[in-house]
């Protein structure tokens, strides 16, 4: 479903979690590693709901995912969703801090990539709101993130793009 949902096929993905779900919740009794799927399927459908332009079903969506505290990966992936939902609604202040905040967590949970497409995000409303200095300390922050040794990981080559823009 991510792979349909990263190559723009929101249909196809909203189906694959459709069903997914429909699965899950009609197992008599979830183990913990199933029943931890759930929260993570309200996320990506919330994500799908606000990249189809159904801001206040993915504010729903959103707000109803109940995360434990161990799930630091699956919190910055509900930070990130948030980010973009605040985007897409034109609140780009609350954006910004929702896409920060999902790039500490991601941090936390050693998922560099998503560290560092969070920043980056964050950088892309800077910019466009004119936060040329923020934009740029964003994208040197995910930069930071992606050194590996002397390599740079791929999602870098985003930050090095709105760096070149600005």
């Amino acid at each position: 479903s991510r792979a349909l949902f990263l190559a723009g096929k929101l249909v196809q993905s909203s189906q694959l979690l459709a069903g997914a779900e429909q699965m899950l919740r009609s197992q008599s009794k979830l183990e913990a590693e199933d029943a931890a799927l759930l929260p993570q399927i309200s996320i990506y459908r919330a994500a799908i709901s606000a990249m189809c332009g159904r801001i206040s079903e993915a504010r729903n969506l959103i707000s109803q995912v109940k995360l434990p505290y161990s799930t630091l990966h699956l919190q910055a992936r509900a930070m990130d969703t948030l980010g973009l939902i605040h985007e897409l609604a034109g609140e780009q202040d609350a954006a910004i801090k929702a896409y920060l905040n999902a790039s500490e967590s991601a941090l936390a949970a050693s998922v560099s990539y998503l560290a560092i497409n969070a920043r980056c995000e964050a950088a892309i409303v800077q910019l466009a709101q004119g936060r040329l200095t923020e934009a740029q300390e964003s994208c040197r922050g995910a930069l930071q993130m992606g050194r590996s040794g002397y390599e740079q990981i791929p999602p870098t080559g985003m930050a090095w793009a709105i760096l070149a823009e600005i």
